[in-house]
């Protein structure tokens, strides 16, 4: 029957067992058959006196003089365990043993303290305790249930800052063994007889605790399961400054030790101090003497709110109630139990139902279950949303005995958080992280009425109207069964119409309004949220209300767990006719922490850098009455900080200035409590990443928003400060960057959108950083280090083939956000497909900018890629690296060919990689920030780690060729100085024994390091700053001769022919007839042969000795033309590797070989650039929201004719006006038929709608559908200003007044 608990006789039975157990001790060796159980004895008013000197001595709490006396043992088996419940709560039940003290003993004690002493604060409500027939009844909202036990408590106990919270627990089952000894933050010790005062050190646990109401807080160890001496002391303060508790009079109090009265043992601590409402405790429990052991914590008073007092709950919310019926007997008949409420608004007692399907969130109505082994319950009680004001009382019914608890119920109203920099930081460009609020696509034209068919949210502001996007009406009866239990209204008479919208939660407060850009008619549309599955299986989260300070549009703010969908329904009705139906237009702006379709989402919250105070302004979602402001008065608010990937990690936060580099806040209530600003300052070595600011009042409301640390290159103390603020506006603030690509005679720039203030960026930024240590979190040296690891190996998957299967060439990539956009929807295993060097480095750019370091892009021509010579903690007397490669070739017909299978060395025409600005104090002798080389790009192991990441290596470190610095200085060292060896072998095949050394080159690695220059888009030579000298001497002497020899090829433009050209330079000592062969292999840039001999030629030149023509200085060319059959490698994007070979052929024959003596050999790289030209606007800066106009130009330098050309245009701050989707998501293309061999295409009036201001940029790739012209990118960057004021207008006619 609905409202009845009953309990079965059979119940009874094994209660009294249960209870017996709990009250039960060891037998004795008198009577093996019996076990000890208590009678109370009470001591005199003088006694108690004696005992209770609470001020400056220990504390007791314990005054009952318990005498056992013996029981039938059979009378108390064990009970078993069979239910959830009784799992849960059996294991604190063999732990509280005390009884209940007679009124007698109670009044004594009352005339023994002279105050009001709640009624057996420490009776259990799991044991036997309390007399025969008794009820016991405890109400409890959301924040003082806990559902956890204590181990499950966030914290280590070890110290303030990591004190386990404890909410509600009111027995805390813990140990302080294998604990480090230390002293105490401060000592509360008395002087001994000696006047000096005993040491603080001792293994020990904290926990803090916070008073529910004004009035004495209890803590005592006096239990049998505590196992050591103990002491106990109680602080106040914050953990930055924390004092002994103080007594009524305001005198520290001294710590508890040696309560005499515990009859578990005089060694257990009580302690008894004056607490006020709201304030946090901080109790240190340790040993006497250093000893650790078990404890069993006692917490009690007002610590848990008064027996007498109302508890505060609020409408819509749960409340826990839990009864205990005590001192069952065996055959005793058991009366129902019922549950009722009285209030005024209800007209008297009302018996309250339990909760069945049908139930609604407007009705009251509890669910729970009673626990027979425990004679306990434990009740949810649902508060309608639209519960009267009032003060109210539940009433627990058992036969003739009644327990009752008052409640006072509170209007919902939320607590509404608006974060924001102090006016220092503003200027720290961390805004730029909210400002990406463009409009949304154009939403789906199939109708969104029912929640199978809600529409993702893809952006921030959701635009729509009733009238078009919902055109049928539901009556109430066909609507979700779910929907109508989310606070919309129960008239089956009127008609209903509904709009769906599907986002997900990632973690953080979130809100639902409609208090922009929206038109309404009479009535307004409320918002429910809800999550689960359509179809039945919804449920509701809460629903939304009036809004005072939004024009009294609908709002909901709501906790958005992550990774869990939530469906939003807009719901409207009919007040008159049953064909009409409600319309209106509504902008549905989402906040917080939730994302839509796509990975866009609407974002909120505040970015910080590190010693930059930032502005938090907590205020009422409704004006307060002066009762509402008396209960919720701001002067009782907690802040508390959570660091969200150590949640176990300590964020202490004081009141007022730290001195040991932790958090404070600084506070001033408003408006008679009505609202709070809060002045937040975190360190400026706080830990990198996402925080959770908790504010809560005593009262339940609470607010949990999120917001995000990272570094400060702004602060002159922090690890990345970078004092130049044109550099800064370089390495920091753009977002668009240049990355140099071809070879070291024949490269160029191509462009790339950092857009590192777009919040994808950050996020999967700091998600590369679970696993770091808080110290770790605090060091950029281990985060770069760490992004290479995480991006290299993980957000990024590397291929250096010629085919890219499953997967996007590296070249079409333009931008960052692309790539994350790319991970965050799909999370590919591996990584998203595919990148190459400047693929990588242009994403840490990104990353390391949205985390705040200074960071540029670098690359290395003629990079040498060395393999190690010894594996990561291998004993290598010449280390892992040597700065040596070594390349082997032989000649065959004349030319010349590598043999790459003889070393695993090569040389790369470029490798990019990036440089971070950081202090270095963990090396010698580098105090000041520098640049510090590191690279995502998988290649090697570290030497430190033996992971494929890089760096961050010294450029102090690299200048002075000190290789053995951390981290992976050798590598990079090698990249850019190593050695190239030659070795010459006889044939193809020829093994490694049987070539021989040839020449050595010690100027040919590291050419022109390149980055872009600081406020200009052109390259800045910064060689010198990796190694002592840049000079390149390619020249090669033969001594036989007395002839030096160089090679160069003159740049090649797509459609140009390239000409080989050998230098000769010197006078002749002999006669000679000069014989070049030169042969062309297309390869990767990394070197790796894609097609073999795509050209051989040859061309002689005599020279005759002691020519007059020659000089010393005299100079002559053998040029080598290449036709055309390179021409369509170029198109496929192709590198190019020349290898040069001149010989005497006058000295031919046996000793010289066939083809005469062999005068120089070398290599040389090309890259043949092609490119798309664009222009927008003819150059003119272009105005925000306006369109603007886009022209490609493209000459087809092929022999053939290209078919179905495609022009694919990206821009991350652009929108296509013709559909309204951003380019970021949904490039535009432009499509062409054909373009002849030999002519330009010429396209024009392509359209764009620029969405930022700044220095933007439009990215394109033109290809052909035959595959004969692959990749071909163009870029431009984009100057967008704003649009002026609009002016008001006058008529021409109109005279001056």
């Amino acid at each position: 029957m609905a409202g009845y608990l009953r309990m079965s006789l059979l119940a009874t039975v094994v209660v009294v067992v249960v209870l017996a157990v709990l009250c039960a001790a060891a037998p004795n060796d008198e009577d093996a058959a019996a076990v000890a159980d208590w009678t109370l004895s009470t001591p005199s008013a003088e006694e108690l006196r004696a005992r209770t000197s609470w001020r400056h001595a220990p504390s007791s709490l314990h005054p009952a003089e318990l005498r056992p006396r013996a029981v039938g043992a059979a009378d108390k088996p064990a009970p078993a365990a069979s239910s959830p419940y009784q799992a849960r709560f059996v294991d604190f039940a063999q732990y509280l043993d005390d009884l209940q003290p007679s009124e007698a003993h109670m009044a004594a004690r009352r005339a023994a303290e002279g105050s009001v002493v709640p009624d057996a604060w420490w009776c259990g409500w799991y044991g036997g305790c309390d007399p025969l027939d008794s009820l016991k009844v405890e109400l409890t909202t959301d924040r003082q249930t806990c559902e956890s036990s204590f181990d499950d408590l966030a914290g280590t106990g070890y110290s303030c800052g990591a004190a386990k919270v404890v909410t509600c627990l009111t027995d805390v089952f813990d140990s302080t063994e294998g604990i480090s000894s230390r002293g105490a933050p401060r000592s509360c010790e008395a002087l001994d007889e000696d006047g000096n005062r005993p040491s603080t050190s001792s293994p020990a646990r904290y926990i803090e605790v916070t008073a529910a109401v004004n009035g004495y807080a209890y803590a005592t160890t006096c239990s049998p399961h505590t196992t050591f001496d103990t002491k106990v002391t109680v602080y106040e303060g914050s953990c930055s400054s924390m004092e002994c508790v103080a007594d009524e009079e305001g005198l520290a109090m001294y710590t508890a030790d040696d309560d005499e009265s515990c009859f578990h043992g005089t060694t257990r601590s009580s302690i008894k101090w004056p607490a006020k409402r709201g304030r946090s405790y901080w109790v240190r429990v340790w040993g006497y003497g250093g000893e650790s052991g078990k404890y069993h914590l006692r917490l009690g008073g007002s610590l848990r709110r008064g027996e007498h007092a109302p508890v505060l709950v609020q409408q819509a919310s749960q409340v826990g109630l839990r009864f205990h019926v005590g001192g069952l007997g065996l055959g005793a008949e058991v009366e129902p139990v019922r549950l009722t409420m009285s209030s005024p608004s209800l007209g008297g007692e009302r018996l309250l139902a339990e909760r069945t399907p049908a139930s609604l969130p407007g009705e009251w109505w509890y669910e729970g279950a009673f626990v027979p082994q425990v004679s306990r319950a434990e009740l949810s009680i649902n508060v309608p949303p639209d519960a009267a004001v009032e003060r109210g009382t539940f009433h627990v019914r058992w036969g003739s005995k009644v327990a009752s608890v008052e409640v006072d119920v509170l209007r919902n109203i939320e607590l509404d958080v608006d974060m924001r920099l102090a006016e220092n930081a503003a200027k720290h460009k961390t805004e730029k992280f909210r400002s990406h609020d463009y409009p949304c696509p154009t939403p789906p034209a199939t109708p969104n009425d029912r929640c199978e068919t809600a529409h993702p949210v893809s952006c921030y502001l959701t635009m729509g109207d009733f009238s078009t996007s919902a055109p049928r009406a539901w009556p109430f009866a066909d609507m979700n069964s779910d929907s109508s239990r989310c606070g919309t209204s129960t008239d089956s008479g009127k008609k209903w119409s509904q709009m769906w919208y599907k986002v997900r939660g990632t973690g953080g407060q979130a809100e639902a309004s409609l208090c922009e850009a929206s038109a309404y008619t009479y009535p307004r549309p409320k918002v429910a949220v809800f999550k689960g599955s359509c179809g039945g299986g919804l449920e509701c989260v809460g629903y939304s209300y009036t809004r005072e300070n939004c024009g009294g549009s609908r709002y909901k703010s709501w906790f958005a767990e992550e990774g869990v969908d939530y469906y939003i329904m807009l719901n409207g009705q009919s007040y008159t006719t049953p064909e009409e139906v409600f319309r209106n237009e509504f902008g549905l702006r989402l906040r917080g922490a939730v994302e839509g379709e796509g990975g866009l989402r609407p974002w909120n919250e505040l970015v910080v850098r590190r010693g930059d105070s930032f502005d938090v302004q907590a205020t009422f979602s409704a004006q307060l009455t002066s009762e509402e402001q008396q209960a919720r008065n701001f002067e009782h608010l907690t802040v508390a900080l959570q660091f969200v990937d150590l949640p176990d990690e300590p964020v202490p936060v004081s009141s007022s200035a730290a001195s040991d580099g932790s958090w404070s806040y600084t506070a001033s209530v408003m408006g008679e409590g009505a609202s709070v600003n809060l002045r937040l300052h975190p360190p400026v070595n706080a830990m990198v990443g996402k925080y959770v600011l908790k504010l809560s009042l005593p009262t339940g409301e609470e607010a949990a928003p999120l917001f995000y640390v990272i570094f400060n290159p702004y602060h002159a103390d922090d690890q990345v400060y970078m004092a130049d603020e044109v550099k800064r506006g370089e390495y920091v603030e753009s977002e668009v960057g240049m990355v140099w690509t071809g070879s070291s005679d024949d490269n160029g720039p191509q462009h790339w959108a950092n857009d590192q203030y777009n919040y994808l960026s950050l996020t999967v930024a700091l998600d590369g950083l679970v696993g770091l240590s808080a110290a770790q979190r605090r060091d950029a040296i281990h985060v770069t280090r760490q992004m290479s690891l995480y991006f290299g190996n993980t957000i990024l998957h590397g291929r250096w083939k010629d085919t890219f299967p499953d997967g996007i060439e590296p070249w079409k990539w333009t931008g960052t956000y692309q790539l994350l956009h790319n991970w965050h929807t799909t999370r590919p295993s591996g990584g998203v497909r595919y990148a190459q060097c400047w693929v990588f480095a242009g994403v840490m750019t990104t990353i390391h900018r949205a985390l705040g370091v200074p960071v540029r892009t670098v690359t290395n021509f003629e990079s040498a890629h060395e393999s190690p010579k010894c594996e990561p903690g291998a004993w290598c007397p010449n280390g892992r690296y040597h700065q040596v490669v070594e390349e082997y070739q032989y000649p065959k017909d004349g030319y010349l060919y590598r043999i790459p299978d003889n070393t695993a060395d090569s040389i790369w025409n470029f490798h990019v990689w990036n440089d971070v600005w950081i202090k270095r104090p963990d090396l010698e002798g580098t105090s000041a920030a520098q640049w510090n080389a590191v690279d995502a790009t998988p290649q090697e192991s570290s030497t430190q780690s033996n992971l494929s990441q890089m760096g961050p290596a010294s450029h102090e470190y690299l200048m002075a060729r000190k290789y053995t610095g951390n981290y992976d200085v050798d590598f990079c060292g090698s990249e850019v100085d190593a050695d190239r060896q030659i070795y010459d072998c006889p044939r193809e095949g020829a093994s490694r024994s049987q070539c021989s050394k040839g020449t050595t080159q010690t100027r040919s690695v590291g050419v022109q390091i390149s980055t872009k220059a600081v406020g200009a888009w052109e390259l800045d030579d910064v060689t010198l700053q990796y190694k002592p000298s840049q000079r390149r001497d390619r020249r090669r002497v033969h001594t036989g001769t007395a002839l030096a020899f160089d090679f160069r090829v003159e740049k090649a433009g797509a459609g140009d022919a390239m000409v080989a050209v050998v230098e000769v330079y010197g006078q002749p000592s002999r006669e000679l007839l000069l014989d070049a062969r030169v042969r062309v292999d297309a390869t990767t840039y990394t070197g790796e042969v894609l097609h073999e001999d795509v050209h051989k030629s040859r061309r002689t030149l005599p020279l005759l000795a002691d020519d007059g023509e020659f000089g010393a200085d005299s100079l002559a060319h053998i040029r080598v033309p290449i036709d055309d059959a390179h021409l369509r490698h170029v198109a496929l994007g192709n590198h190019f590797r020349l290898s040069v070979a001149v010989y005497d052929a006058l000295r031919a024959g046996d000793a010289a070989g066939e083809h005469g003596e062999l005068l120089f050999a070398t290599f040389g790289k090309v890259h043949a650039r092609t490119e798309l030209a664009m222009v927008v606007n003819e150059g003119a800066p272009v105005e925000r929201a306006s369109f603007a106009n886009v022209r490609f130009s493209f000459r087809n330098f092929l022999p053939t004719r290209l078919e179905n050309l495609t022009i694919t245009l990206h821009g991350n701050h652009y929108m296509n006006p013709r559909n309204n989707q951003l380019l970021a998501h949904h490039p535009m293309e432009v499509l062409v038929d054909s373009l002849e061999a030999g002519d330009t295409l010429d396209i024009d009036g392509v359209m764009v709608t620029p969405l930022s201001v700044g220095e933007t940029l439009l990215s394109a790739v033109l290809h052909s559908g035959c595959g004969s012209l692959r990749d071909v990118q163009g870029a431009v960057i984009v100057h967008v200003v704003e649009p002026p004021p609009l002016q008001a207008s006058v008529d021409a006619g109109a005279e001056d007044v």
